[in-house]
């Protein structure tokens, strides 16, 4: 963990959901802490960072305006469907942003 930062920025509050991303990439660290900013929940940015990378991807994620719970075992189900027909990255990202829109 970078100095200074408090352990709670790379950490969720689901059991078994501690887990160090953001040392890995700048881009996540810089997009988590304008969430957190904007008022979004922690457990709901930590759960996309987690999908992207379960899916092996690099990417960041455009931030929606509010959050949500994300179901992510459904949303890696749907993927791993819609996969052949959709980018991967594309599909995650919309399908993340749609969960922080519902209530």
């Amino acid at each position: 963990m970078p100095p200074g930062m408090p352990s709670r920025c790379f950490a969720s509050s689901r059991p078994g959901g501690w887990r160090p991303f953001a040392p890995r990439r700048a881009s996540w660290r810089v997009s988590y802490l304008r969430g957190l900013a904007a008022g979004l929940s922690n457990d709901y940015l930590l759960s996309g960072f987690r999908l992207l990378d379960a899916h092996g991807l690099d990417s960041s994620l455009s931030l929606p305006v509010t959050s949500g719970p994300v179901p992510e075992e459904c949303i890696t189900a749907l993927l791993a469907h819609l996969r052949p027909a959709m980018s991967g990255r594309h599909a995650l990202a919309d399908l993340w942003s749609s969960c922080g829109e519902l209530p």
